[in-house]
């Protein structure tokens, strides 16, 4: 054995790993808080109940946490990825990494992550497959988005969850029933781009829901940038004045990004999405414009 090796195994000795439970949930707040995520205590208890938490034990004390949420058979997302200052870089998070990718078992495997992350996903051999553009600001009430004929936007509720859960897994390659139902219960607002044609029904839909300091609009699903973007003009009619988060997927953000800043929404933030194993692929004519969230994909 190299010293290396044996520094390394030495090293994950002093670790122990448990589930995460609702009393870790301030302390998780806490790390956030000091690594200047806006995360509310509320916002971390509404997402923890989605997936899976783990815990890394240093001394007796919480040295890193993270979560993943196994959405089906095929795909699985970690995130909500935060240490302790003392622990940031350093074994405890490669313990729960690779704790949280075996969990994942054969499914392929995104997380959001940048900064120290990033290299310690990659070291396990993560791969960037694209990325999330963070806006913030305070939106102005934007002009209304012309609709194509026989289209209409109006409030979405429990009547539409399995339509739009069918196409949330159609835009996104994986079934996430459980957080759309949660959204539902959840959001400030959320609203469906409706068909008159019985035949066609909801072409895309978005979510308005209280989030870190403010609102955020995610997720947005459309067939096309002009379909989303009148979506997101309605919710941020809704939210005019008040400050409000949209994490843009950037292939197809960056076209529409001058749109963005006349709403008085500004690109704070470029966050990588990293993958491992078969990513999920989405259907050719329906698209995930902004996520959910960083943690969800």
């Amino acid at each position: 054995m190299n010293d290396s090796n044996q520094h390394e195994r030495v090293d994950a000795a002093r670790f122990s790993l448990r589930d995460l439970c609702e009393a870790d949930l301030p302390v998780a707040q806490q790390f956030s808080e000091e690594a200047g995520w806006p995360h509310r205590l509320s916002d971390w208890q509404s997402l923890s109940a989605l997936g899976i938490g783990r815990v890394v034990m240093c001394d007796g004390q919480i040295a890193s946490l993270g979560q993943i949420f196994v959405w089906d058979e095929h795909a699985a997302s970690i995130s909500l990825l935060v240490s302790d200052a003392a622990h940031r870089a350093g074994e405890a998070e490669a313990v729960l990494l690779r704790d949280l990718l075996e969990r994942a078992g054969t499914r392929g495997v995104t997380v959001h992550a940048f900064g120290h992350w990033r290299h310690a996903v990659e070291r396990l051999g993560f791969r960037e497959s694209g990325a999330v553009l963070q806006y913030q600001g305070r939106p102005r009430s934007a002009p209304l988005i012309a609709l194509p004929a026989g289209t209409r936007l109006r409030p979405a509720n429990h009547a539409d969850e399995a339509a739009l859960c069918e196409l949330d897994a159609r835009a996104n390659g994986m079934r996430r029933e459980r957080l759309i139902a949660a959204w539902l219960d959840q959001h400030v607002q959320a609203i469906v781009l409706d068909s008159e044609s019985s035949d066609e029904g909801i072409r895309g839909f978005a979510f308005l829901r209280r989030f870190g300091r403010g609102l955020l609009i995610g997720p947005v699903v459309a067939s096309e940038p002009q379909l989303a973007q009148a979506l997101i003009a309605h919710l941020c009619g809704k939210a005019a004045g008040k400050f409000v988060r949209l994490d843009a997927v950037e292939h197809y953000a960056v076209p529409i990004g001058a749109w963005f800043e006349s709403l008085g929404l500004t690109c704070v933030n470029r966050v990588p999405k990293m993958t491992f194993g078969d990513a999920a692929h989405g259907a050719a004519d329906l698209h995930t414009f902004a996520v959910a969230a960083q943690a969800l994909g």
